[in-house]
This record gives C-alpha cells, structure tokens and sequence, in this order.
C-alpha cells in the first residue's frame, strides 16, 4: 500500500500542571490539618473538613503564597493574557482525608476557574488521580489495540507527599477507591480572576 502522507493535530487540549516537593511541612502545619479531621464531614465517597477557607489561616500563609505563585505561572503559560493586572487567586479551600475503601466521585468544580490539589501524604506506589474525557469519541464503544491521548476515555496520574497539580475546574477527575491501608491526606482549593476582562469596544470590558 502506497504511503499516505497526512498529519494529525491535537486542539484545543486539557492543560494539566504538575509540580513535585514545592513545600516540606512543620509539624504546626501537619498538627492543625489532622485537627481538621475532628471537624470533617462525610463526602460521597470519603471525607472533607467544615473549614473551606483552609488556607486563610496563618498557619499556610507561606503555602498560600507558594501556591498562588504556581498558579500564575500555569496562568501565565497557559494564557499568555495581554492584562498585566490579571491575576488569579484563591476563593475556597479544605482539606480530603481518604482512608482505606474511600474514593472520590467524578466531578468537576462550578463556579471556579482552575482548581488545585496540594498533597501533603500520600503514596505513590498506588495513588493516582484520574481524569476523564468528556467528548469525541467517549459515545462510542471501539476497544482499541492500545491506550493513547486520542482513544483513551480517562487518563491517570501517579501522585505522591508533596506534588501539586493544577487543572481547568471544568475537567472531570475521580479518584478510584483507596485499597491500601495508609490514608492520603490532600489540600484542594478553587479560584477565579481578579483585574479587567474584556474589552470596552467590543461590550464585553468586566471589571473582577
């Protein structure tokens, strides 16, 4: 067979930022999320701190800083935006406790613009993070020869002590049900823009 000569691109994909041992914690940090625990409710599959402010709390001001900083990065990278006073910041955040046979469902987060998640334990011999595919071709049910970014209706990311990873909020993620017995402990947190957006000439200027 005469060889075809062809190309396939890849548009418009999902950036996901990853960025490993961005902090080590002091012992007054790790004490105050375990205290959380006590504070905690059961989420549909494992379990979630009252406290969705988390990280206004003296106690991260330098993680805060630190994440916010990798968050204008991925901005910045991701956007390239032409508004020097556009920044992004941090609306909620709490703390995911997942022990032995939780998980996390699938979901996405409303009203946010790139979400996070900071893992302060975690084993990276069986822990993951999965995202899944919301378009083209996940209607249809063709079993490929191998798993690749175009066929794949969900991808994975191992994640370990230490790693952040950031996503658009509207990314579906899940996290499978945790077989081992040494619990994961995770800070998540939302956030939306501050500065101008739009432009007048065109009626779409608003001011965040």
């Amino acid at each position: 067979m005469k060889k075809i000569n062809h190309k396939i691109d890849g548009i418009f994909p999902s950036p996901v930022y990853r960025s490993y041992n961005i902090k080590k914690f002091t012992k007054k940090e790790l004490d105050f999320i375990e205290k959380q625990k006590h504070n905690a409710y059961k989420n549909e599959g494992n379990t979630t701190s009252l406290n969705t402010n988390l990280l206004d709390d003296p106690v991260f001001k330098n993680l805060k800083k630190i994440l916010t900083n990798h968050l204008n990065l991925y901005f910045k990278k991701v956007f390239d935006p032409l508004e020097k006073d556009l920044k992004v910041y941090i609306t909620q955040s709490w703390a995911n406790y997942t022990s032995q046979n939780q998980y996390h469902h699938m979901h996405s987060h409303p009203n946010s613009f790139i979400s996070g998640v900071f893992y302060i334990k975690a084993n990276k011999e069986v822990d993951k993070i999965h995202f899944h595919k919301n378009i083209f071709p996940s209607d249809l049910s063709i079993w490929p020869r191998s798993f690749g970014l175009y066929n794949s209706k969900a991808w994975f990311f191992e994640i370990e002590t230490g790693m952040l990873i950031l996503f658009p909020s509207t990314s579906y993620h899940s996290v499978q049900i945790k077989e081992d017995h040494r619990d994961r402990i995770s800070i998540s947190f939302n956030t939306f823009l501050k500065g101008t957006i739009g432009y007048k000439r065109e009626l779409t200027e608003l001011k965040l």
